[in-house]
């Protein structure tokens, strides 16, 4: 909280003393009501951590601004939220300043990820990073925009190093991330785009091992996911240093004078097998449309998402778990909440030991389908997700616990006024009661 009070004292005032800054802020309001005892799925789901299933009432703030000079520009943004259903109440969300110019662009703090595909994905484009979690603090350097080969071909990339701050099984765990995209304009109609991701856990303090090295030498062995010399431990010699997983984003792009249709895979890996696709057809398979016209539908979403295989059973290089590990046991999360896929199931009642997890399910079988459009100044939203979750490989469900989340949202735009949107969501389970919940916000931009 100091930290908070002492970024807004040095950033407001610096920027307000030029007249080139751009600045944009928003309030809003969130109360919702259901049926059970936890709200409706797409109520909290990939919302950066801002509510959670018991939440109630919520108040956020947010506030970005710039200053640009020539081709450079520094940038700040910070937002945080007030509600119920956590032991902490008052969080930051977004807490960074940055700074890019043609070539590079640095950012250190805490951000969201950027909203993809209307915010109907389930994962919104990216089966790593989902943005169902508080964004961690870090820094992350990529180029600004594509950058140009040759004729038709371009190149994005990101580097980013994180903390997992939270309180977890190996306390201070340290995050490498990288990304590598290349795109191919094959024409004005035509665009291909392949997309490789790799993070991993590394370093910390363990309560088996005691403190994991975080020397260079042991980041250049992250970086290119080798094995740990004679004096890692044991499962680092065996299989690389640290926890490593990662995927494969390819992307095909038809645009016509009807609209653009996209379709896409996503390809998750946790190891050698992975990165060899021996755990195909595993991953994210999506089609999207978004019309010429938006007059009713803005963009149509369909998504097929399965884990079921993980490598099969294979003790050599099968039961792959993604987001789990024997030496990180907290997994992919980060405060209780999974970071990525957010169909997975943590619990937070597990108590985490060497032979335990809290992550209990990731054997998942997914259709998930979304729409959104405009028509006037009203808005609509609509979400739909019928999953079979099996347990995990190793130990399943007795049997598949089946649900399907319902969404559907409406705003209307009173322009200087602010914007109205009501909420409604229903879930429906083969184990548990139906689930009926309603929301009211209010948001206003300045």
């Amino acid at each position: 909280m100091r930290f908070v009070y002492l970024f807004c004292l040095i950033t407001f005032p610096v920027l307000s003393q030029n007249s080139n800054i751009i600045t944009r802020g928003e309030v809003s309001a969130s109360a919702f009501f259901s049926s059970e005892d936890q709200s409706p799925f797409w109520f909290y789901t990939n919302t950066s951590n801002q509510f959670s299933a018991n939440t109630d009432l919520a108040v956020t703030a947010n506030f970005i601004g710039a200053y640009e000079f020539g081709v450079n520009r520094i940038f700040t943004g910070i937002s945080g939220v007030y509600r119920d259903g956590f032991e902490d109440r008052f969080q930051r969300i977004d807490l960074y300043v940055g700074y890019n110019n043609k070539w590079i662009e640095a950012t250190l703090g805490a951000r969201q990820w950027d909203v993809k595909l209307n915010g109907l994905s389930a994962t919104n484009q990216n089966f790593l990073w989902s943005g169902n979690n508080r964004p961690l603090p870090g820094i992350l350097l990529e180029a600004p925009e594509w950058v140009k080969i040759t004729n038709g071909f371009y190149l994005d990339w990101r580097i980013g190093h994180y903390v997992l701050n939270d309180e977890r099984y190996v306390n201070d765990t340290w995050v490498h991330f990288k990304e590598l995209m290349l795109r191919w304009d094959i024409n004005v109609k035509n665009s291909l785009r392949f997309k490789l991701q790799h993070i991993a856990q590394w370093g910390g303090d363990s309560p088996v091992f005691g403190e994991l090295s975080r020397d260079f030498e042991t980041f250049v062995d992250v970086f290119l996911a080798r094995r740990g010399g004679e004096g890692s431990i044991v499962g680092d010699q065996l299989n690389a240093v640290g926890n490593h997983i990662g995927s494969y984003l390819l992307e095909y792009e038809l645009r016509g004078s009807y609209g653009d249709f996209l379709f896409y895979h996503e390809h998750p890996f946790e190891d050698g097998s992975g990165t060899r696709l021996a755990n195909f057809p595993d991953g994210v398979w999506g089609v999207s449309f978004a019309p010429e016209s938006k007059k009713i539908f803005s963009r149509v979403l369909y998504e097929f998402i399965s884990t079921r295989d993980q490598s099969g059973l294979r003790e050599a290089s099968g039961f792959d778990r993604y987001f789990s590990n024997k030496i990180y046991r907290t997994g992919w999360a980060y405060e209780n909440t999974i970071i990525g896929f957010p169909f997975f199931t943590y619990d937070p009642g597990v108590v985490i030991t060497e032979e335990t997890t809290p992550i209990i399910n990731d054997v998942v079988q997914l259709h998930h389908f979304g729409a959104n459009g405009y028509f006037g100044k009203f808005a609509w939203t609509f979400k739909s997700s019928i999953s079979a979750n099996s347990g995990t490989l190793r130990t399943p469900f007795n049997m598949d616990l089946n649900n399907w989340y319902n969404f559907v949202s409406f705003s209307y735009n009173a322009e200087k006024y602010g914007v109205i949107t009501i909420l409604a969501g229903a879930d429906f389970s083969n184990i548990a009661d139906d689930n009926f919940g309603a929301g009211l916000e209010y948001s206003y931009k300045f």
